[in-house]
């Protein structure tokens, strides 16, 4: 997976550093593009001497579109002249009237747009604009290709195009819109894939890479095991795991073998064999106390909670699960507080104790709001008129009921 990223960045960064073409189509999934923007900004962090512009909204209509770059440019002017005018030095100029014209075509004003970033790069000393818009959506495939058709240079290389690059994205469903623009000199395609598929191959390559570090190689059949083990490869996930544990038995690094362990515990967990689970998840908790994988300990020790819930043994699940809290605690992973508490409510509640699940699931409750966890706090609401009920106080199940209500009234806008 390192090398997949690797050479992304690469593609990335040669295209900026080239000085034959103008634009890079680059073909990437709707899953693939916050990836695709991250690497790029990887790449802009390592070219301090280039300006980078970066526009990656949503994708409906040219205008709008070109609308939203406008108003983009001009908040980066605004931010440009408050940081000269502290270093009291004069302002740029802003951007032209003319580029917020609406009776002019969005073609226009988008390449006005360019030409007038473009003349705000000092002369000399290698600077390059690289314009990149890469929607994160694309709505209209035929309107988007007709935009960016409208910068290639089908007429020969024109001024405004020397040191501009302009990365520009390409969507894998669009083919018989990209056919043309394709074919234009001065363009080259580039494809970005993180999908499953990609990834796996990756990892694999990089395993058996023999040129490769052996802790890279097996970091990369740590993936390979875990995503085994998540599509139920039994069989696979298990060999692969053993072979990882004898490595890092070799190089005596316990918290990697704890991961591993605990990776070889959730293998049996997942087929129902819980004492061949509880044995690798006690043998995960020997090696993390040698080591400072906190994250590793919660992990197993909330496994082991599990483990013994299952197995009817809420006693010993309750006392892993109250670890598990005090480790998440720690960690200051409220999220991870808060389903520990829930789950020591249930534990308390298969014992019959519902004045101590309740008292469990009122303090997720209070963590659930104060943190602003929407999805736990309906869960522990739920688990809270639940245990109301069963201790007879209606009055409270009714109060939860209709915060219940409110919720699905109401639901948590994301932001």
């Amino acid at each position: 997976m390192e090398k997949l990223f690797n050479d992304t960045r690469a593609g990335f960064a040669c295209f900026v550093e080239q000085r034959r073409d103008l634009m890079q189509l680059v073909q990437c999934s709707d899953n693939d593009v916050p990836v695709a923007l991250k690497v790029l900004r990887d790449v802009e962090q390592s070219a301090s001497s280039d300006v980078f512009l970066l526009f990656a909204d949503p994708f409906h209509h040219p205008g709008a579109f070109v609308d939203i770059v406008l108003e983009r440019l001009s908040e980066e002017h605004r931010l440009a002249c408050e940081w000269l005018a502290e270093q009291q030095r004069d302002p740029i100029p802003s951007p032209p009237e003319a580029l917020f014209d609406s009776t002019r075509t969005p073609a226009e004003r988008l390449l006005g747009a360019i030409k007038y970033s473009r003349s705000l790069i000092p002369c000399g000393g290698g600077h390059r604009l690289v314009w990149v818009m890469f929607p994160t959506e694309i709505h209209d495939h035929g309107a988007w290709y007709g935009l960016i058709d409208s910068l290639a240079p089908h007429d020969g290389v024109q001024c405004w195009m020397r040191n501009v690059r302009l990365v520009l994205r390409d969507h894998p469903r669009a083919k018989r819109y990209r056919n043309g623009l394709a074919q234009t000199p001065r363009v080259q395609l580039f494809t970005v894939d993180f999908s499953p598929a990609a990834l796996e191959q990756a990892n694999r390559d990089q395993f058996e890479d023999e040129s490769v570090p052996m802790e890279r190689r097996m970091h990369a059949l740590l993936q390979l095991a875990q995503r085994d083990a998540a599509y139920n490869r039994s069989e696979a996930a298990v060999r692969k795991f053993n072979q990882l544990l004898g490595y890092y038995q070799s190089t005596e690094d316990h918290g990697m073998q704890a991961l591993v362990l605990n990776g070889l515990g959730d293998v049996h967990q997942r087929k129902n064999q819980l004492n061949r689970a509880q044995h690798y998840y006690e043998c995960a908790v020997h090696e993390v106390t040698q080591s400072d994988s906190h994250v590793v300990f919660y992990t197993v020790v909330k496994n082991l909670g599990d483990v013994h819930f299952k197995m009817k043994d809420y006693v010993t699940a309750e006392a892993y699960y109250a670890h598990a809290e005090a480790l998440a605690t720690h960690l200051l992973d409220a999220e991870g507080k808060a389903q520990m508490l829930e789950k020591q409510g249930l534990a308390r509640e298969k014992q019959r104790d519902y004045e101590g699940a309740v008292a469990h699931w009122e303090t997720a409750v209070t963590l659930c709001r104060n943190c602003t966890m929407d999805g736990l706090l309906e869960v522990n609401l739920k688990h809270l008129k639940r245990g109301y009920k069963s201790l007879r106080q209606r009055d409270q199940a009714s109060a939860v009921d209709q915060e219940l209500r409110t919720i699905k009234l109401h639901p948590p806008v994301e932001v």
